[in-house]
């Protein structure tokens, strides 16, 4: 009886170059295989949270943004003796034209372009983030939040959200950070309305009809008055 070690040995002296070569090749190949599977599960994961990203900061409906996660999905998801053939049409899908990406419709997209545009814009008009308040006010970012959540719900200030930081319009400050008492009520008065976060930011930046055309957020220091009267006017016809 041959001994295993002997047995071990005299199969692999039996196994022709050619073929152990072909073996190794195989392994190798199998493992590319199973990295490739996992990058590419890792990028979705990634693709998924971006889109969730856009979701929010768009206000596109969650439907729209299935649908085109789908479309992705449906697209990268596939076999792996497909693969090239579908990182072609992948390449295909994120080139297309806007329209071709139903049902976001070119409108849709429109829309969101100027929504995008329009909260860049109130940002460069002056915001400050929530980190830049900790620092400013010499607290903790965690302090500061909370000193932020506690304001807004006493409707001393109103934030927005964007790329994962909490932002206060600059000119609900005064030079120590603390919250102008002149919009107080203004922003009660709108809130009740349904206005808040980047609606409420725009109806204090954009001219007003109830005040010949000025900005809101100008009264806050000349006239208190007149710009809790312009709110509750501006919240009533919100209500019909």
């Amino acid at each position: 009886m041959i001994p295993d070690s002997q047995a071990q040995a005299h199969a692999r002296k039996a196994t022709p170059p050619h073929q152990t070569a072909a073996l190794r090749a195989a392994s190798a190949k199998r493992a590319t295989s199973d990295a490739t599977r996992a990058d590419t599960t890792n990028a979705l994961l990634e693709l998924a949270a971006i889109l969730d990203d856009i979701a929010v900061e768009l206000e596109w409906r969650p439907t729209e943004v299935r649908q085109l996660l789908h479309r992705i999905l449906a697209t990268a998801s596939t076999q792996h003796r497909h693969a090239e053939q579908h990182r072609r049409k992948l390449l295909e899908l994120l080139t297309s034209s806007p329209d071709v990406l139903s049902p976001v419709t070119q409108a849709t997209l429109d829309q969101a372009r100027r929504l995008a545009n329009d909260r860049n814009r109130l940002l460069a008009s002056g915001a400050v983030s929530a980190s830049a308040i900790a620092e400013a006010r010499g607290t903790t970012p965690s302090s500061a939040r909370v000193w932020i959540s506690r304001k807004r719900n006493d409707d001393a200030l109103f934030t927005v959200g964007h790329l994962g930081e909490t932002y206060v319009p600059a000119f609900l400050l005064d030079p120590t950070f603390e919250p102008r008492g002149g919009a107080k009520p203004a922003i009660t008065a709108l809130r009740k309305s349904g206005l808040d976060g980047w609606a409420l930011w725009q109806w204090f930046d954009a001219p007003s009809p109830f005040c010949d055309g000025c900005r809101p957020k100008d009264l806050i220091e000349r006239s208190a008055e007149r710009l809790a009267s312009i709110a509750r006017r501006s919240a009533e016809a919100a209500r019909g």
